[in-house]
């Protein structure tokens, strides 16, 4: 099953892998931003110091519940 055309935009997110059982669709998907903006300042930041995992429910697909485990990054801000 192709799902890499589900992502909203495979600029910023990569499909490392998928599974899926009777009830559900598992994707395990990464950020590929290289940085993003400090939400207090505004200055662009590319120091990744740790990354952590989400996992989002998403609309169902062919009757399967659908479950996105996301990869994100935490970055610091140098302002």
């Amino acid at each position: 099953m192709d799902v890499q055309p589900c992502l909203p935009d495979p600029a910023r997110l990569v499909l490392l892998g998928s599974t899926v059982s009777p009830e559900v669709v598992w994707l395990d998907v990464e950020s590929q931003l290289c940085s993003t903006p400090c939400p207090r300042c505004g200055q662009l930041s590319a120091r990744s110091h740790s990354r952590y995992p989400r996992i989002l429910k998403d609309v169902s697909l062919l009757g399967k519940r659908v479950r996105l485990r996301l990869t994100v990054r935490k970055y610091f801000c140098d302002q």
